[in-house]
């Protein structure tokens, strides 16, 4: 569950190591049926500029 956070902390200095998950994050953010696991993949995605 804490999984995609670390790759939102990872993501603010070095996003070019969670640019290839990015359509990973995108899909759990959007199919994921725990809310806090959706919400870490959206802030993921938000610290690699989308």
């Amino acid at each position: 569950m804490e999984a995609p956070e670390i790759f939102r902390v990872l993501g603010k200095r070095r996003p070019e190591f969670v640019r290839p998950y990015e359509q990973i994050l995108k899909k759990i953010s959007e199919t994921d049926e725990n809310r806090v696991v959706r919400i870490h993949c959206l802030g993921a995605l938000k610290t690699i500029g989308n």
